[in-house]
């Protein structure tokens, strides 16, 4: 290769990386690029290149130097690691599942962005922090999740809860949390980490499977049907939390009259009592 330019070794597609960089290093600029090569096996490698300019004692430019290293075992590396990561991400968002990493030691939350799209946000608006993921938490579930977190503390044991969120957006959904703690060598816990997933559909089935259970033993037990159908405004509720459900029933003359409202609020109550 005496006498030869290095640039034709150089993939065309990497060529203007590797002559950009020595034509900054002439004009000044200090740098470092990667790019690919056919060596003279025939084989493909990756190298890097880094390139400073060399100045006489007046300041001007009178050569480039440049040194360039084999590094095509380290891309290997991180190739292998970039694609296992993309393998891991697909994986995530194709179960609706993320994972989460909670250093104990310096407050660190790292989550998957599959974990911040499961709590409605980007990945870049996410604090790292837990008291930003604890503000997601529903105030009603806050103390059964202490608890599970302190439980999987005690008893070393696995982490397993689940709880409602309130998404960025508003909406109020459930998530499942298996996770484990990881302890040091005087058994003082130093990580958390684990997995978290949307279970919102599953919950809300379960609710109307109970719900209709529920409505066919009241039904069958012969109850009022003024009880029966308070029964089902507040199965309703339960399905759809914060909401208020009245059921609404047509008289023998098809005039609509209200037949349940357990928890309707009594202003609002009131004037629909009012249009009766």
């Amino acid at each position: 290769v005496v006498g030869q330019s290095v640039g034709q070794l150089v993939l065309p597609e990497d060529r203007e990386v590797y002559m950009g960089l020595h034509r900054r290093a002439a004009d000044g600029e200090s740098g470092t690029a990667k790019f690919r090569i056919h060596s003279l096996k025939g084989s493909l490698r990756w190298m890097e290149s880094h390139a400073v300019p060399l100045r006489r004692p007046d300041g001007t430019i009178q050569a480039v130097l440049s040194v360039t290293r084999d590094i095509t075992e380290q891309q290997r590396v991180v190739d292998e690691l970039s694609y296992q990561a993309e393998l891991l991400a697909n994986a995530q968002r194709l179960g609706r599942m993320g994972s989460w990493d909670m250093n104990l030691r310096t407050g660190r939350l790292v989550w998957s962005d599959e974990t911040c799209a499961i709590f409605g946000i980007r990945p870049e608006e996410f604090q790292g922090t837990f008291d930003h993921f604890y503000g997601f938490i529903h105030e009603e579930e806050r103390g059964r999740f202490d608890e599970a977190h302190r439980s999987a503390v005690s008893s070393h044991g696995v982490l397993e809860t689940e709880f409602r969120i309130r998404r960025a957006d508003g909406a109020l959904r459930w998530v499942y949390e298996r996770g484990h703690v990881i302890f040091d060598e005087k058994g003082e816990p130093i990580r958390r980490l684990g997995m978290i997933t949307d279970i919102t559909d599953r919950k809300l089935a379960d609710q109307r499977q109970a719900l209709e259970s529920r409505l066919l033993e009241a039904i069958s037990s012969g109850l009022p049907l003024a009880e029966v159908l308070a029964g089902i405004a507040r199965g309703v509720e339960e399905v759809l939390p914060g909401s208020a459900a009245c059921i609404l029933a047509a008289d023998a003359e098809g005039v609509l009259r209200l037949a349940a409202a357990p928890n309707l609020p009594p202003g609002l109550l009131e004037r629909i009592r009012s249009q009766q």
